[in-house]
C-alpha cells in the first residue's frame, strides 16, 4: 500500500509540473512604440516653402532596428523620409495639417503617432510709398505710388483713402490725388492685401499750400536753393549749387531762375525745384531780372562788365550789351521793356532801351541808352510799375533816389548806413530798404521814412508779398529768414540757413 501511494504521488507531481511549464510559443507579441516630435518650436510655419524636420523615437520589445516606419501627411510633401526622421514641406495654403507615422515590427504589430502643424500666410511687405511726404499747391495734382512684395507669391490688391482732397485716378498701386482748395495738412492711407486677406498699411503726408506768398531763398552758405510756404514750412532744399546769390521768379510759367556767382551760371528750376536748363557763359553774375512778356532773363555780369539776355529756354543767348564797369544790379521796366542798370564801378545808372541791338556798347555807341550820373555806388534798383519810376539805392552816398524818364529826385531818408537792397510794393506804392549797416529794414514812401524794423545783422536782400504787403528778409549774419507784416510786426523767424543772400516772393499765378 505505501508503495502504491508513492507511485501515485509521483505521478501527480509529474503531471502538475508538466502543466506549469511555459508554452513554447509564448504569450502575444507586444506592439512597438513610436513618438513624434518637431525639432523646432513652436509648431508654426510661416511660409509654404519652409521644410520642417520631424523626429521619431521608436521602442520595441525585441529590437527597434527590426521595425519599419511609414510616413503620412494630410497635405504638403515629404522631401525626405527615413526611419527616425522625415523632412516635410509645408503646403502653399495656410491651415493646420497632420503628419503621421506608423511603426510595424516583424510580427506585423504596429503603432502610430501624429503631430499637428499650423502654417500661416505671410503678410505682404510695403517697401516704400513715394513720395512719403509732399508739398502740393492748392488744387494741384500729385501722383503717389506704393511698392510692395509678397514672399508667398500671392497676388496683391491696393486700397487708398485720404483725409482731404480727392483721388481722381486709381491705378491700384498708383493714384493721382488732387489737393483741396484750402491750405492744410492731409494724410493718405494705403493698404496692401494678399489673397488670404493678410495686409500691411502705410501713410503719406501732404502739406497743401498757396503758391502765392511762397518764398525762394538763395541759401549761399549751404549751397542750396530753399522754397518756403507762406506760413513758414520748408517745402524743399535743392542742392547742386556752389554760391547761389540771387533769384527771380516767373510765376505764370511756373519757374524760378537762379544765378550762381562761383559756378558762373544761370539755372532754371521748375516750381518743385527741379533743374531744367542752365546757361554757363557768364562772367561774375551778381543780379538778374525777368522780362515778363516773354520770360527772358537779363543778367548783370560784374566781372565781364556787361549785361546779357538769355532766352526763356534757359540755354540760348539773345543779346549782350557791353561798356559797363562792374555792374551790381539791374531791373526791367515791365511796361516799356527798358533795362535799368546799376553801373556801380562807373558811379551811374544806365537806362538801356528794350530795342538795343546785340553787341551794343554804352561806352562807345549811342542811340539806345541814357545815363544818370553823379552816383557813388548804386547797387540796388526797384521799379514802380504804375508810375514808370525807378528807385535807386546808393550804398556809399547812403541815399535813395527816384528816377523818371526825364527827371531825378532824391528822397530824404536820414541815417542810412551802407544800404544793400530794395523791394517795392506796387500795390501800396511803398519801398522797403535793407539798411544793412544799421541792421534794420526801413519802410519808405516818396516823402521819406515811414517806419523801421530793427534787430537784424547785415540783411542782404528782401522781397515784398504784394498779396498782403508782408516782407521777407534774408538776415545774412544771423543765418535766418524773417517775415514781417506790412506794419512791421514779426510773423516768424526760420533758422537752419547759412549766409542767405537772395530772396524772392512768388506773387501768385
Amino acid at each position: 500500500m505505501p508503495r502504491f501511494s508513492c507511485i501515485l504521488c509521483a505521478f501527480v507531481l509529474l503531471s502538475t509540473g508538466m502543466g506549469c511549464k511555459k508554452d513554447p510559443s509564448g504569450p502575444s507579441n507586444l506592439p512597438p512604440k513610436i513618438h513624434l516630435r518637431l525639432e523646432t518650436t513652436p509648431r508654426t510655419v510661416f511660409f509654404s516653402e519652409q521644410q520642417i524636420t520631424i523626429a521619431a523615437t521608436i521602442e520595441d520589445e525585441f529590437a527597434a532596428d527590426s521595425v519599419t516606419v511609414m510616413w503620412f501627411a494630410s497635405a504638403g510633401t515629404f522631401v525626405q523620409t527615413e526611419k527616425e526622421t522625415a523632412v516635410w514641406q509645408a503646403p502653399a495654403t495656410p491651415g493646420t495639417y497632420t503628419v503621421r507615422a506608423t511603426a510595424t515590427d516583424e510580427k506585423e504589430q504596429s503603432a502610430e503617432d501624429s503631430i499637428r502643424i499650423t502654417t500661416e500666410n505671410r503678410a505682404p511687405v510695403i517697401l516704400s510709398v513715394t513720395p512719403d511726404s509732399a508739398f502740393v499747391i492748392l488744387g494741384n495734382l500729385k501722383t503717389f505710388s506704393v511698392a510692395a512684395q509678397d514672399s508667398d507669391g500671392n497676388a496683391l490688391s491696393y486700397s487708398w483713402q485720404t483725409t482731404g482732397g480727392r483721388i481722381v485716378e486709381d491705378y491700384d498701386s498708383t493714384i493721382v490725388w488732387q489737393a483741396p482748395e484750402q491750405p492744410g495738412r492731409d494724410t493718405l492711407f494705403v493698404t496692401v492685401t494678399d489673397d488670404w486677406q493678410s495686409s500691411a498699411s502705410d501713410t503719406a503726408t501732404v502739406v497743401v499750400y498757396r503758391e502765392a506768398g511762397s518764398a525762394w531763398v538763395a541759401d549761399t552758405g549751404n549751397r542750396e536753393v530753399v522754397k518756403i510756404s507762406g506760413d513758414g514750412q520748408v517745402i524743399f532744399r535743392q542742392t547742386g549749387f556752389f554760391a547761389p546769390v540771387a533769384i527771380v521768379l516767373d510765376a505764370p510759367r511756373r519757374r524760378a531762375w537762379v544765378i550762381d556767382s562761383m559756378l558762373k551760371k544761370l539755372v532754371r528750376l521748375d516750381i518743385e525745384g527741379v533743374p531744367q536748363a542752365e546757361y554757363s557763359d557768364l562772367g561774375g553774375p551778381v543780379a538778374l531780372d525777368l522780362v515778363a512778356v516773354n520770360g527772358h532773363v537779363w543778367i548783370a555780369e560784374a566781372d565781364s562788365n556787361r549785361i546779357s539776355e538769355v532766352s526763356n529756354d534757359g540755354v540760348t543767348l539773345v543779346r549782350r550789351v557791353n561798356g559797363f564797369l562792374h555792374p551790381g544790379g539791374l531791373v526791367v521796366d515791365q511796361r516799356s521793356g527798358d533795362i535799368y542798370v546799376a553801373d556801380t564801378g562807373a558811379h551811374r545808372v544806365v537806362r538801356v532801351l528794350s530795342s538795343v541791338p546785340n553787341g551794343y556798347s554804352v561806352a562807345s555807341d549811342s542811340g539806345y541808352h541814357e545815363l544818370f550820373n553823379d552816383f557813388d555806388a548804386p547797387v540796388a534798383l526797384a521799379a514802380d510799375l504804375h508810375n514808370r519810376e525807378i528807385w535807386v539805392v546808393d550804398k556809399f552816398i547812403e541815399a535813395v533816389h527816384l528816377l523818371q524818364v526825364a527827371s531825378r529826385t532824391k528822397i530824404t531818408v536820414s541815417g542810412l548806413r551802407l544800404p544793400e537792397a530794395i523791394t517795392f510794393d506796387n500795390t501800396l506804392g511803398i519801398a522797403w530798404i535793407a539798411d544793412t549797416g544799421n541792421g534794420r529794414i526801413v519802410k519808405v514812401s516818396k516823402n521819406g521814412l515811414v517806419s523801421q524794423v530793427t534787430g537784424f545783422r547785415l540783411p542782404q536782400d528782401l522781397s515784398v508779398d504784394p498779396n498782403d504787403g508782408s516782407v521777407w528778409i534774408a538776415d545774412t549774419e544771423n543765418d535766418r529768414i524773417v517775415k514781417v507784416s506790412a506794419n512791421g510786426d514779426r510773423l516768424f523767424e526760420l533758422y537752419g540757413f547759412s549766409s542767405p543772400q537772395g530772396i524772392r516772393v512768388n506773387p501768385g499765378q
